[in-house]
């Protein structure tokens, strides 16, 4: 397809040309699906990935809160237990799947990513 027609100018055509790439518009087309989706306003989805809470169980202490690795934890009678300098001794961490707001998307898909 060509848009060297005598009757456009040369801005024109060449802003044509760019869209008569199929694989842009097609790009352009699932962008514009992405937006539509996104703009929709629809009713808060719970986290699949933290059931809703915006936290996980962290995963280095075993959510004990204590710092440990392995099966050894780091605890004495005189200091008490080392923190966890994943969680701050929380035992939880945020939920990396909804950014711990305990919701998800409504345009993603449902379920939770393996790779968390």
């Amino acid at each position: 397809m060509s848009f060297d027609d005598s009757d456009l100018d040369d801005e024109v055509a060449s802003e044509l040309s760019r869209y008569s790439n199929r694989e842009l518009l097609r790009r352009r087309a699932e962008r514009l699906e992405l937006v539509w989706k996104v703009g929709k306003r629809r009713k808060p989805v719970p986290c699949d990935c933290c059931d809703g809470s915006g936290e996980k169980p962290c995963s280095w202490c075993n959510a004990t809160g204590a710092m440990r690795i392995g099966e050894h934890v780091f605890c004495s009678l005189e200091t008490g237990c080392k923190p966890c300098p994943v969680c701050n001794s929380k035992g939880a961490v945020k939920c990396s799947h909804c950014k711990g707001t305990g919701f998800r998307a409504g345009w993603l898909e449902p379920g939770c990513p393996t790779a968390d």
